[in-house]
């Protein structure tokens, strides 16, 4: 039977002027018609759902999630649990995350493939959850300072580490073979750890870093990295990555490189937020802090400089990072953040909606409200262009649709 939402105000997704007293057709699991409902011819038999004082939006999708993993500040929690935990946390955060209007998210590396196997579970029906492309571990180089919070002779369950151009390719096709979307990469010296190595520093080669592009591109994937300042961020450019997670100490010649080649900027809000927080000093060792809060701060001030750049910006919130304090789910965040920081709000719901979509690469399939595309929608009580921190309610989201399918609804 088609669907029918009728009355409420649409947000498409892709930054226009918003319908009024509009409709949405769903038929199977896609949408056939969006416009005015005065317009819109439908069966007599279709069921209506009354959207009137609502905003019908695309399905959210989180560009940056730990699906699998803890929230708190310990890094080490991967070498205290048991490795079985993971992808429990996973089925409760896919739940959550489709409660609260995210439909689709990247789930970026977790232990021992766990994101990866929760994706195929949803897929397959097994459990709910959002429509999801993931990683598989972490590709480091040997001695990489994103494990400087363990002895060195400890693995850390959710890195493959490497050494030289011919064991990059031999990561990435592991990473292929155990089911990963996409390839996610730490290159720069990370925040979260105590490790020897700078925020600004380089740790791969740039032949390390063309081999593992090449062979995810000759596999048909697209690759990320972990990195902050521009001489990385330009450098992993010219090897041929395509989407640069967290950045945010790029100025404008990062930006620059990232506009010219089409890369997609995942910058983070959240994860940063946190540390320059009131309750930061509460969540974090002083060594984090010391460490986050200056790139918490130069987030928030170069913020204006990603939004007239033009790259192609996505939101993403970085929930259950350790110590992000934030779960899948809760990436509502990410937009106020948006917002707060100097996007208009549609600009915040297009970030993270429609260039979500992009980055992991089904724009074609879904993230805005267009016949033809799948019905991932939310319907939202008020008008988030108003007030953008409505998306954090539980309450105020409506209704959410996945592929057609009502998942959860109390109009």
């Amino acid at each position: 039977m088609a669907i029918v939402l009728s009355g409420g105000t649409v947000i498409d997704g892709n930054g226009g002027t918003p319908i009024h007293d509009a409709a949405v057709l769903i038929e199977g699991e896609q949408i056939t018609q969006v416009g005015p409902a005065v317009h819109m011819k439908v069966d007599a038999a279709a069921q209506y759902i009354d959207t009137t004082g609502k905003t019908m939006m695309p399905g959210m999708v989180d560009g940056h999630i730990h699906i699998c993993g803890d929230p708190y500040p310990d890094p080490a929690y991967p070498l205290k649990d048991l490795p079985a935990y993971a992808p429990i946390r996973g089925v409760a955060a896919a739940r959550k995350m489709l409660e609260m209007g995210f439909t689709a998210g990247r789930s970026m590396a977790d232990l021992n493939f766990s994101g990866v196997a929760l994706s195929q579970a949803i897929k397959l029906g097994i459990v709910p959850g959002p429509r999801l492309v993931a990683a598989g571990e972490m590709v480091v180089v040997d001695a990489s300072a994103s494990g400087g919070w363990v002895p060195p002779q400890s693995r850390i369950p959710q890195h493959r580490m490497f050494t030289g151009p011919d064991d990059a390719r031999r990561a990435v096709r592991w990473q292929l073979l155990n089911g990963a979307d996409f390839i996610e990469t730490m290159i720069g010296g990370p925040v979260g750890t105590n490790g020897p190595i700078g925020l600004m520093d380089t740790e791969w080669t740039f032949e390390e870093m063309q081999a593992a592009a090449d062979e995810a591109h000759r596999r048909g994937k697209r690759i990320g990295v972990n990195c902050y300042s521009d001489e990385t961020v330009i450098t992993c450019i010219n090897a041929g990555f395509d989407i640069i997670e967290h950045g945010c100490l790029v100025t404008e010649r990062g930006l620059e490189a990232m506009v010219k080649a089409g890369t997609f900027f995942v910058p983070t809000l959240c994860a940063y937020h946190a540390y320059i927080a009131p309750d930061a000093e509460q969540r974090y060792p002083a060594w984090r802090l010391a460490r986050g809060r200056p790139v918490g701060e130069t987030l928030k001030e170069r913020f204006p400089l990603y939004i007239s750049s033009g790259v192609k910006f996505v939101g993403g919130s970085d929930g259950s990072g350790p110590g992000t304090g934030r779960r899948p789910g809760e990436g509502a965040l990410e937009l106020q953040l948006c917002v707060d920081y100097g996007m208009t709000p549609m600009q915040a719901i297009v970030a993270n909606t429609k260039m979500g979509a992009d980055c992991m690469g089904f724009l074609d399939r879904f993230g805005t409200l267009e016949p033809g595309k799948l019905a991932d929608i939310v319907v939202v009580d008020g008008d988030p262009l108003v007030d953008i921190t409505i998306l954090q309610e539980r309450e105020r989201i409506s209704l959410v649709m996945k592929g057609g399918e009502i998942f959860r609804s109390n109009l």
